[in-house]
């Protein structure tokens, strides 16, 4: 991801360093809209942060700034999958504004 990041205009990835070492990470992707969606939508792929750096505000710091930059790009809808039953996750993105408004339903093979 990094790697793709790092090149494409539609791609993005912030880093989060403390002390020289990278702690976190945020990355992001710009997609054109539809027709319910018009103009630029962007959508957080990842947002991670080791467990000796979590819980000191730097999940929120990265969140925070993988917004921003979506908005400076001319981002208007802002997309973060959650998984259903991650009750933490899901407080976590709606403490930095997003709301539900999308149901994603999933097929999986059975053995």
């Amino acid at each position: 991801m990094l790697d793709i990041a790092a090149w494409h205009e539609r791609q993005l990835c912030l880093v989060a360093v403390e002390d020289e070492q990278i702690v976190g990470f945020a990355c992001a992707r710009i997609d054109a809209g539809t027709g319910l969606l018009p103009g630029l939508v962007g959508e957080i792929d990842a947002l991670y942060v080791t467990p000796p750096a979590r819980r000191r505000g730097t999940s929120s710091a990265l969140a925070t700034a993988v917004v921003a930059e979506l908005r400076a790009r001319g981002v208007g809808v802002i997309h973060n999958l959650v998984c259903i039953a991650d009750d933490e996750e899901q407080a976590f993105w709606q403490a930095q504004g997003f709301e539900r408004d999308m149901v994603c339903l999933s097929l999986y093979e059975r053995s």
